[in-house]
């Protein structure tokens, strides 16, 4: 029977035991904004350095317009309308925007959502401080595999005889 896991938001309390896996959702949310408030802009930045770029207002027209005409046409209009309206209006050429923002978005939030869900895997509540470990999970597997005797070393041994 697994472990049921607590979801940490800030501190973990004392009152959870050191057996139980705990998911801190802080680091989880705060690693997701952090690379997606980076990796965006950067990117999009780098896409539009590329030649034969269109002509445009300036770099924070697209960093903001383009995720919101997309949540506009995912939610079929409903959400930013003004400002969905306005990025897509101002396009001459949409096609060669969007060469440039799409992929940049899209690596972004695959990027950020890989990491945050990462973060986002439960973790042990013990602290290694010193002297030996128990390892546990894939670590005491891949210990073993590498302390264990190769085939050729078990013939050589010649046991169990």
């Amino acid at each position: 029977m697994k472990a049921m896991v607590y979801n940490a938001f800030g501190k973990v309390p004392t009152a959870i035991p050191p057996s139980q896996p705990v998911r801190r959702v802080d680091h989880g949310v705060a690693l997701f904004l952090i690379l997606l408030l980076t990796t965006y802009p950067s990117l999009t930045w780098l896409a539009w350095q590329l030649p034969d770029s269109p002509l445009t207002p300036s770099l924070s027209f697209h960093l903001m317009g383009a995720p919101a005409a997309i949540l506009n046409k995912l939610t079929f209009g409903t959400v930013y309308p003004a400002r969905a309206h306005e990025y897509v209006s101002a396009m001459w050429e949409p096609w060669k925007v969007w060469i440039r923002v799409g992929p940049s978005l899209a690596l972004s939030l695959s990027l950020a959502t890989w990491v945050g869900a990462k973060a986002l895997q439960p973790r042990s509540n013990t602290w290694h401080v010193s002297g030996p470990r128990l390892l546990e999970g894939r670590e005491a597997i891949r210990e073993a595999h590498r302390r264990s005797m190769k085939p050729r070393q078990i013939k050589e041994d010649g046991w169990p005889g």
